[in-house]
């Protein structure tokens, strides 16, 4: 049996089905006793699901009984503290417009605070020095390949 023949029986147990389907279904429980033996159960188990729960009365009234419950559950919590007002939002452009600038601000700060670090030029970085000594001279080699500055100083 396939689950559709199975819910569709379950169905006609229930009483949810058309009277062409459940004329049907009872055509086809005609012909097939497994079929009949199944929903044979299902109305068992229905019943006993119906009949089985035996009905119990409160000891009192109905609207002391909840009380009662009520009681022992203890008082109601106490209503919450409202939430504060949110605070007022930006307008939808100002809320875009903040943290571009602060980024660009970022950036040029940066670019700011570090004068000759995308220079391919040594222009401020290798200035000449004076001395007071007057027999030092001095010969300064720069590979950019190496990455590397050599300064050659000979006191003679």
């Amino acid at each position: 049996m396939n689950t559709d023949l199975l819910l569709q029986l379950q169905s006609w147990i229930d009483g949810e089905l058309s009277d062409v389907q459940a004329a049907e279904m009872e055509a086809r429980m005609r012909k097939d006793p497994q079929l009949r033996a199944l929903a044979a159960e299902l109305r068992g188990v229905r019943r006993l699901l119906r009949d089985g729960e035996s009905r119990r009365e409160p000891p009192c009234p109905p609207e002391f009984y909840w009380q009662g419950i009520e009681r022992e559950l203890g008082p109601a919590p106490a209503p919450a503290e409202p939430a504060p007002a949110p605070a007022r939002r930006l307008p939808g452009w100002l809320r875009v417009l903040l943290p571009v600038s602060a980024g660009a601000a970022a950036l040029l700060a940066l670019f700011l605070s570090l004068p000759g670090i995308f220079s391919t030029h040594p222009s401020g970085a290798y200035a000449e020095i004076e001395t007071p000594l007057a027999d030092i001279s001095s010969i300064t080699f720069r590979s950019e390949t190496e990455h590397m500055t050599i300064v050659w100083v000979d006191t003679q």
